[in-house]
């Protein structure tokens, strides 16, 4: 008897922790240059269902209420060890133009199909905030800075351009504009206009802040000790 499928609303709370991968994965499995990256339409596909890599390309569903940690140790137990990219996989996954340079993937990223919603956990463990390109995020995260942007809080990673952490605020709030099919153009009302411009001065000045703070309190350089005498015996 199979167990009862668990929605990503279902899910236990520990899944959506910002120390778990698996939050990082929802993520990008839906940016679009990640969905259409060519190694999910090459012919070479097959690797993800017919190589002994291909436990890293299944989905692995949690048991009802089941915790990250109990999902985790129960799935790498079940799907048994990982083995090295070799042959043909390696050619395949690590060629250049398979996976899309906009979107900042951890080295040797095994190309998970954005299709699958519980990867493996030892894929997950690969994600961080910096490795796929997030700039904003909703929920608190390591080395990230909270701004206040009509009433909410966002937080961002100073390490991404002013216009690329107001893009994804745009998105959260609503402001993106129409886009052509294309993704070439976008029209905005007038109203649209003048809000994106009041969050953008707003955004600005909170950063500005932060980069003042940082230059004026740099982080003190860890004292080198060294280790204390050994009384022979």
């Amino acid at each position: 008897m199979t167990s009862p499928r668990v929605g990503l609303l279902q899910l236990h709370p520990s899944f959506w922790s910002i120390r778990r991968g698996f939050y990082l994965w929802q993520l990008l499995r839906r940016k679009p240059e990640y969905c259409d990256a060519e190694v999910f339409k090459s012919r070479d596909s097959a690797i993800f269902t017919d190589s002994f890599y291909s436990h890293f390309y299944k989905n692995y569903p949690p048991k009802p209420n089941e915790s990250f940690p109990r999902w985790s140790f129960r799935i790498i137990q079940q799907a048994g060890s990982t083995k090295p990219l070799s042959g043909r996989e390696r050619e395949v996954i690590l060629s250049r133009g398979f996976l899309p340079d906009t979107i900042r993937l951890p080295n040797r990223w095994p190309p998970v199909p954005p299709k699958i919603e519980f990867p493996h956990p030892y894929a997950l463990d690969r994600l961080t905030q910096s490795s796929i390109g997030v700039a904003v995020l909703t929920v608190s995260f390591p080395d990230m800075k909270a701004i206040q942007v009509n009433g909410q809080c966002f937080w961002v990673n100073l390490n991404f351009s002013l216009d690329e952490i107001c893009k994804e605020i745009f998105g959260y709030l609503g402001l993106e504009g129409w886009r052509s099919w294309s993704g070439g153009r976008e029209n905005l009302t007038a109203a649209q206009v003048r809000q994106r411009r009041v969050i953008t001065l707003a955004v600005r000045k909170q950063i500005a802040n932060y980069k003042r703070e940082k230059n004026r309190n740099p982080a003190p350089e860890k004292s080198r000790k060294s280790a204390p005498d050994v009384p022979q015996k």
